[in-house]
Formats: structure tokens, sequence, C-alpha cells
């Protein structure tokens, strides 16, 4: 019997939603780690970091990671833990398809695919192969793991707590009051467990 595997809260090794997804990607697919591999994985992500920024940790605190460092972070721990990284590809016959529809579609094939027909029913296996690093920008910015997607919603494993973001409330265009949350294809990274 398997015992539930929980996120790492952000705040709980530091305040940095970018380094947590990293540490949570890797803790859900090869996991579950322990409280101080977490600890050490997590110093590794801001190790690799501070490389990326040539010494400046500190910069861009308050943006966090950017997608291009979230995409070398990524890269940087794949090898060492047995997974693929790949940005989402939203392409129709080689040319940029910018709809929610092409993304939503693009996203929940990958995720059906790494964990089988259940996850694009919300079903959690607690067996999954793939997920997907995400950045949500609009009203707030953020990055999260999200494990599963249905028609209706993508479910989360999160740092901050969120369980779920409402496909009504995600756009790939301009956010607005209605559409809150933004997406995009080039700041989501699907990782997956190499065969």
């Amino acid at each position: 019997m398997s015992q539930e595997i929980l996120p790492y809260r952000q705040g709980a090794l530091d305040h940095w939603c970018g380094l947590y997804s990293v540490v949570n990607a890797i803790h859900l697919l090869v996991g579950p780690y322990e409280d101080s591999s977490c600890v050490d994985i997590f110093a590794e992500a801001q190790c690799a970091l501070l490389k990326l920024r040539k010494g400046r940790l500190t910069s861009r605190v308050e943006k966090g990671v950017t997608p291009k460092e979230m995409k070398s972070l990524l890269e940087s721990v794949s090898e060492e833990f047995g997974l693929g990284v790949r940005t989402l590809r939203l392409d129709a016959g080689g040319r940029q398809v910018a709809t929610l529809f092409g993304y939503w579609r693009a996203l929940q094939r990958y995720l059906e695919r790494a964990n089988g027909r259940a996850s694009s029913r919300g079903a959690y296996t607690g067996m999954e192969r793939g997920i997907a690093v995400v950045f949500v920008s609009g009203t707030y910015r953020h990055w999260t793991i999200v494990r599963a997607a249905t028609n209706r919603e993508v479910l989360l494993f999160d740092s901050c707590g969120f369980e779920r973001i409402f496909r009504r409330k995600i756009t790939v265009g301009r956010h607005t009051r209605l559409r809150p949350r933004l997406v995009s294809g080039s700041s989501t990274f699907l990782v997956y467990l190499r065969e």
C-alpha cells in the first residue's frame, strides 16, 4: 500500500515557486523522497540558478524564475534523475497554434499518453510517468505542476496549495477579469520518466 505523496509547500524550503516546481516534479515522478533529500535537490537547483544568473541569485527575486531559466534548471537535473524535458509543442503543419483549444488538446494528449486515459478524467493513479511544469501569469505569476487535465480543469501538484485551475479561467491571449490565468506553450515544460 503506497503512501500519498504531498507537495512541498512554498516557504517550507524557501520562497521560490520555480525551484519548488523542480523539486516537486522530481519528488512526484521519481520519489517519494525524504525531507533531507528534497532540501539537497532544492540546493542543487539553487546552485544551478546561481550559475545561470552568473552569481546573482538575488536578481529578479520578485519575478522569480524565467521560462528560459526553468527549462535550463529542468534540463540540468533531468539526467541525474532519469527524466526527459521538452517544451509543449502547439503546431499544426509547422505553424504555431495560439488558441486555448490547441493548448488544452496538446496538454491533455501528452498527459494521457504519459499517464493513461484516467488522467483525462482527473483520476490520480499515483504512478505518474509525466507531468507539465507550467508558468501561470496574469493576476499573479506562479510556476506550478499539472498532473492531469480534464475537459473542464487542470489538476495541480502545487507548492502554494492550489488544487486546480478551471479551463474557463485560462487564456492564451491577454488575461481579463473573466479569464485571469495566462498560459503559453513556450512556458509549459513536459517532464517525463525516460524508458
